[in-house]
């Protein structure tokens, strides 16, 4: 086990960091894409990404929370468009969509 943690620290320490900090940086694509630059996959996220309601639910509430109601309504439409009917969060990107979206507080 002591091996295994070792060389995921070290595979981390070599591949990893580099791309958590460019992702965690304020020009990060995370930070920076517009909702029209994602439609047209105009983006490099370095793998950190998801399927595309996920994505576009988590990229709509990052953009509510920075005050970013129009692009924050924009992802959120883009999810809409490729989520199911059942998918849980499907509140989430109609709240977002609406502008009505209230963060957690737990």
């Amino acid at each position: 086990m002591d091996a295994a943690v070792a060389e995921a620290a070290r595979v981390y320490a070599q591949f990893g960091e580099d791309k958590f900090i460019n992702q965690s940086s304020p020009d990060s694509p995370l930070f920076t894409v517009t909702a029209a630059q994602y439609e047209r996959e105009e983006f490099n996220f370095s793998g950190f990404a998801s399927s595309g309601p996920r994505m576009t639910r988590m990229l709509a509430m990052m953009r509510f929370l920075a005050g970013q109601l129009d692009e924050s309504k924009a992802f959120a439409q883009l999810g809409m468009k490729e989520a199911g009917p059942s998918w849980s969060r499907l509140n989430d990107l109609t709240d977002l969509a609406n502008g009505t979206w209230t963060p957690p507080t737990s």
